[in-house]
C-alpha cells in the first residue's frame, strides 16, 4: 500500500518531489493506541512503503500522552471532542519537515493532534498523507 501511495505522489508531484532534499524530509506515523491488540502499525506500514520510493526518513516521534479509547470504537461527536495535548512528539524531528500518515481519515482530528504535537517539537508541518478517508 505504501509503495503505491509513494509512486502516486511521485507520479503526480514529480517537480515537488524532487525539489525536496529528501534527507530533510520525515515521515511521522501515527502510533497505535496504547494496548492496542493490533501485531502491526498500519501507518508505519504505509510510511515504509513511501520511503522505499521516495527516500524519506521515517520517525517514530509520536506518542499517545495518556490512554484514549481507539478512534474506531468513538462517535464522531466523540473524534472530535479528542484532547488538544493527546499526542507528544520527541525532539529527534526539530528543524525538519514533516509529513505526518495515518492509515484512516474520519473527522481529522486525529491527524490535527498529531499535527500540532509535532509542530510543538519544532517541526515544520509540511501536511500528512492517509491511505483512506471515510
Amino acid at each position: 500500500m505504501g509503495k503505491c501511495v509513494g509512486k502516486a505522489i511521485l507520479r503526480d508531484n514529480e517537480k515537488l518531489v524532487s525539489s525536496y532534499d529528501k534527507g530533510s524530509v520525515t515521515l511521522v506515523p501515527v502510533p497505535l493506541h496504547r494496548g492496542s491488540t493490533r501485531r502491526f502499525n498500519q501507518s508505519y506500514a504505509i510510511a515504509k512503503g513511501i520511503s522505499r520510493v521516495l527516500g524519506f526518513k521515517i520517525v517514530e516521534s509520536l506518542r499517545w500522552s495518556f490512554n484514549v479509547k481507539a478512534q474506531t470504537e468513538r462517535s464522531g461527536k466523540e473524534r472530535l471532542e479528542l484532547a488538544d495535548d493527546v499526542f507528544k512528539a520527541d525532539t529527534r524531528i526539530a528543524g525538519r519537515k514533516v509529513i505526518v500518515v495515518d492509515d484512516v481519515l474520519t473527522t481529522g482530528t486525529t491527524l490535527k493532534r498529531a499535527l500540532s504535537a509535532c509542530a510543538a517539537a519544532g517541526a515544520e508541518c509540511s501536511g500528512a498523507i492517509v491511505w483512506s478517508r471515510m
